[in-house]
């Protein structure tokens, strides 16, 4: 898992070093040490893609109109649980990123039990595991538009 993160974490950086090579930055910004700047820059990235939390899930479980999911912070050993009520889901986005290894995101936008609207934020490397959470959802989802 933690392979993952670390591809996960370091392929923005990468993507954009990648696009400044291609345009070659020597030529937009006149520099003496370009090899120089492009470490620089790349350790600023990455230490900032480093600091940011992510949630990874790990399982989902979907029992009685209620849904469990497990998932890591980063690189946190320790499992968090977030237990959410298949109606207080009011919709769902998602996104495939696939520069290096495959990540599937899912941003869940949900009502806390005092009526405030939360997003939630989940990044999963496993498919099924993805099309199980986005199967659940847009049923739950069906069914309270019913």
């Amino acid at each position: 898992m933690k392979h993952n993160i670390v591809i996960d974490k370091l392929s923005g950086p990468l993507f954009i070093m990648l696009t400044l090579i291609v345009l070659d930055f020597t030529l937009i910004l006149d520099l003496n040490y370009p090899f120089v700047f492009a470490l620089i820059l790349f350790a600023v990235l990455s230490f900032f893609s480093l600091i940011i939390t992510d949630r990874y899930l790990t399982s989902f479980e979907s029992e009685m109109g209620e849904i469990k999911l497990n998932y890591h912070k980063n690189f946190s050993r320790d499992e968090d649980v977030i237990k959410l009520h298949a109606r207080a889901i009011s919709s769902v986005e998602t996104n495939v990123k696939s520069f290096l290894n495959p990540y599937y995101k899912i941003d869940l936008f949900y009502k806390s039990e005092d009526g405030e609207g939360l997003k939630k934020t989940f990044k999963t490397t496993d498919k099924r595991l993805f099309n199980q959470i986005l199967a659940n959802v847009y049923t739950n989802l069906s069914e309270t538009m019913n």
